[in-house]
This record gives structure tokens, sequence and C-alpha cells, in this order.
């Protein structure tokens, strides 16, 4: 795997009952906060509106949306170079715990009902919670770099642009494209771990499926923190030395029916810790250290001890910040303002060349715009569409599609 520099690095019924995301665990409208989802049964869908976590955790976890925010706005800020966030850099590892927690939660809600996961299901969800936004913030990012900068500059980000719309920007690493790496990671990761799920369910049946995957997820986690730990200078954008993260989160998901048990108090401590931890971390932790390598264990912890202490759902929790409205929404908007506002800033500083903290954050502001008017208008819309949803032949023939019109775009402007 090629390496990135640390400083470019960010990095899813029957009655009137809310939709929960499948792949972000949040609510598709903008009013519902919670609620338990009834899958519909028979109505020939493939796919069913269920929360992003295990069957025995709340089907929303605003805790969880507000963790996105939280991810999203120190990636944001530090690569916007206000405030002194020099390590900000860390939300991308909270976004890989995250989603491996939101991710093993599906599946384990279509183990429990099924047996075993249904992977092609999977796929076509993932494609539609993935492709759509990446592949639009890639086509008009070309454009306006070929617009703005112009046709030298639209020529030299083509390649990088090739390998970002084919979700392997952590191969081929690119400045415009930077971001794009943990896209990367995340999607080699998945591409594995249904078909690993899969094998766990149906090897030695007498085993409960959960201990089984407990193990096989506890050797990942060993297994590649210690390559990461071995080769930090490789491990950057490496899928394989960033898959441990990913499998934190999903044995959080996998222990959910320990969680909840937790005393309130300890739950709500565990918490606060780690936001606090994280908070400190971010503002601690600058890219001059060996990082990621061991160190990314600190981000890591904190982001456990949040989602794992708030799967008990204290009260006094960390849940009372997180879910109040400037976390809510920015964790909606998360994965398509992290999309836009490392393009939109490289391409501010090609342009304009500013150097004050004020002119920075205009970049940041048409990024929040862009991400809030985008999740609207495309990212919302696509991902709960009845006709693509309906078959996950359709939303992955969809998926192509949408990456074969990127590639002609990127062709015609370079």
């Amino acid at each position: 795997m090629a390496t990135t520099d640390s400083n470019t690095g960010v990095p899813d019924l029957g009655g009137e009952v809310p939709k929960v995301d499948l792949d972000s665990g949040t609510p598709s409208g903008s009013g519902v906060s919670h609620g338990e989802i009834v899958p519909r049964v028979g109505d020939g869908l493939q796919f069913v509106d269920a929360g992003g976590t295990a069957p025995e955790d709340r089907a929303f976890r605003p805790d969880i949306e507000g963790l996105r925010g939280v991810s999203v706005l120190l990636v944001v800020l530090f690569h916007s170079g206000n405030f002194h966030l020099v390590g900000g850099y860390v939300g991308v590892d909270v976004f890989f715990v995250i989603s491996g927690f939101v991710i093993t939660g599906i599946l384990l809600r279509q183990s429990a009902s099924t047996g075993r996961p249904k992977m092609l299901a999977f796929y076509g969800r993932r494609v539609l919670r993935i492709v759509p936004m990446a592949t639009v913030v890639i086509a008009v990012t070309m454009v306006a770099e070929r617009v703005l900068i112009g046709v030298s500059a639209a020529q030299n980000a083509a390649s990088g642009a090739r390998w970002a719309t084919l979700f392997c920007a952590n191969i081929h690493s690119s400045l415009l494209f930077g971001t794009f790496w943990s896209l990367g990671v995340e999607e080699q990761f998945y591409l594995v771990y249904p078909a690993l799920l899969f094998a766990v369910a149906i090897v030695c049946r007498k085993w409960p499926i959960r201990a089984k995957l407990a193990v096989v997820l506890a050797i990942v986690i060993v297994a590649s923190f210690s390559w990461s730990a071995l080769n930090p200078a490789a491990e950057y954008g490496s899928a394989i030395g960033r898959a441990w993260e990913l499998a934190v989160g999903a044995m959080l998901a996998v222990a959910t029916g320990y969680l909840k048990k937790l005393p309130a108090s300890i739950a709500a401590v565990m918490t606060w810790t780690g936001l606090i931890g994280l908070t400190v971390i971010a503002f601690g932790l600058n890219f001059s250290s060996a990082y990621p390598g061991p160190l990314s264990a600190l981000p890591v912890g904190a982001a456990a001890l949040i989602i794992g202490g708030g799967t008990a759902a204290p009260r006094m929790g960390v849940e009372s910040l997180l879910k109040l409205a400037p976390f809510k929404w920015t964790g909606r908007w998360s994965y398509s303002l992290y999309l836009w506002h490392w393009p939109i800033i490289i391409i501010a500083l090609q342009h304009w060349r500013y150097t004050d903290t004020l002119t920075n954050l205009l970049p940041v502001g048409l990024a929040v715009a862009l991400s809030a008017g985008t999740y609207f208008a495309i990212e919302n819309p696509i991902r709960h569409s009845t006709f693509l949803r309906r078959s996950p032949v359709i939303s992955i023939a969809f998926g192509g599609v949408l990456v074969a019109v990127c590639l002609v775009v990127i062709a015609s402007v370079s």
C-alpha cells in the first residue's frame, strides 16, 4: 500500500414507524430521534429498515450520530488550519470504529432473522450509501479544477481521480483527493468482511455465532495492530494496518449484550472519559508524532469507551451532549462534509492562496453548505429510493453506472 502523509489523513414496518438508515444508524428523515424498528415481512423489498446496531441494542443511537459529527469536525478543522487542532486527523480513526460497529450490527441483525448474512443485499445497500456522493464529489471537483485552475491542473489530478473513483485512493494517493484514502480502506475491508462472517455462520454450527465471530475478530485485532505497530510508515493508508480499528468497532457490536448490563454510573463515566480523552488527543497529538502506529490506540480506545458505555444508555452519559442539534446535524451530513471539504480547501488554496484565519474558514463554510444541500438533494433520496432498494442487483448496477459516468467526466475534462 502506498503511504499517505498524515496531514492529509481524514479519511449507513408496518404502521407509522420511523425509518432508520441501515448504514449510518440514523433516521432517514429529519425529525425522528430514536425508536425501535419492526421489519416488514412480505412486502417484496430486499432491504429492511433497521438500525445499524446489534439486535439487542436500540435501533437508533443518538450518541453515535453525534460522535460522527464530532469526528468530522475534528478532521475539517484540522485541515482548515484553525483552532490549533493539531491532532484532528484522529477523527478518521473514530470513523473506522463507528463503521465497524454499525456494519457488524447490520450483519448481526440479518443473521438473527435469516440465520446468516445476506451478502448481495449488504453490498447493494453499501453501494447506495457510498458510491453516489463519492462520484458526484469527484466529478464536480474535476470540473472545478479544469475551470478555476486550468487544463494542466486537471490533467495532473486525473490519475488520482480515477483511483479515488475505484475506491483505491489508499493505494495511489493524490493531493486533490487525499481524503478518499479512508474510503479505500473501508471498501477493501468490506469486500472481505461479510464473506468472513458468512463463513463463521456456517462453520461449527453448534457454537454461537457471536462466540465464533469474537474469536475471529480478536485474531484480526492482534494481527493487524501488530503489523501496524511494526510498519507505521506503510500503515497509514493500508487496509491491512487499519483493519484492527474496524474490528474493534465490530467487537463492540458483538459484545452488545454484555455492554447493556453495565451499571449506569460506570457506563456514564466511560462515555465522558472517552469524549474528554478524544478532545485532549485532538489538541495534543500533532502529526510530527510517530502516527499512526501504536498511538492510534488512543483515539480508538476513546471511541470504544463512548460507544461501549453508550450501549447501556446511561441517563447522565455523553449522549446528553451528543444528541444536541449541532452534533446531530453535523453527524447526518458527516459523509458529505468529509468528501467535500478537502477538495474545496485545496482548490481555494490553488486559486486564491489565502493565509489568514478568516479566509481559512470560508472554504469550510462552503463545504458545510454543499454538504447540507447534497445530503437532502442527492445522498438521502438515493439511498432511500424505493426503486433502487427493491433489488440489490439494481442497486449495484446503478453504482456501476455512476462509476462509469464519473470516469467519463474525468476523461473529458483532462
